[in-house]
Formats: C-alpha cells, structure tokens, sequence
C-alpha cells in the first residue's frame, strides 16, 4: 500500500493519510475579500474527498496585500466571522484546516 494512504503526524496534529491541500488562489472570495458559500463548498467538497489536511487559499492581512481579484482576507475583523464558519464547516468531518 502507498505511503499516501497512511496515517501521519506533524508536529503533534494526526492526519488520516498524507494528501494536502496547499494555499492557492482559487478566486472565490467575495470583491472584498469576504468568505462566500461558494468559498465554503469548495473547502467542504475537499474535507469531503478525505483531504488528509487542508490550507486554505493565500490571504491578504492588509488591504494594499490582495494580489488577485476575489482573493481571501483577513486585514480586518469583518473577515472573522466567515473564517469561523469556514473551520467549523470542515471540522465537521474531522479535517484540520
């Protein structure tokens, strides 16, 4: 069996297999860089696939940092709540993001 498949462990955090998402853009952030429902989906469809550990998409943390249209962000607290909701989203079936 591949050593994909197995389990792992970095730094203290278990992981079902080996297989990542890495932070990309994927361009589904809202204009101001809001997470949206399809932002959501697109993470869920991962957890879903069994992704072993998902990171999500590059994010600006101040405004002047955004490098493409529609990309994720987190330079001001309206960001929070929708991250929050995000993580909760995909700790429902047990991925770490």
């Amino acid at each position: 069996m591949s050593k994909l498949f197995e389990n792992s462990t970095i730094n203290g955090l278990k992981l079902p297999n080996r297989f990542m998402r890495s932070a990309t853009w994927e361009g589904l952030a809202a204009d101001d860089g809001t997470c949206t429902p399809e932002l959501k989906d697109f993470y869920i469809e991962l957890a879903k696939g069994d992704v072993g550990l998902i990171i999500t998409s590059h994010t600006y943390v101040r405004p002047e940092g955004m490098g493409s249209p529609r990309q994720l962000g987190l330079s001001d607290d309206k960001f929070i709540a929708g991250l929050r909701d995000l993580t909760a989203a995909i700790h429902r079936y047990d991925t770490p993001i």
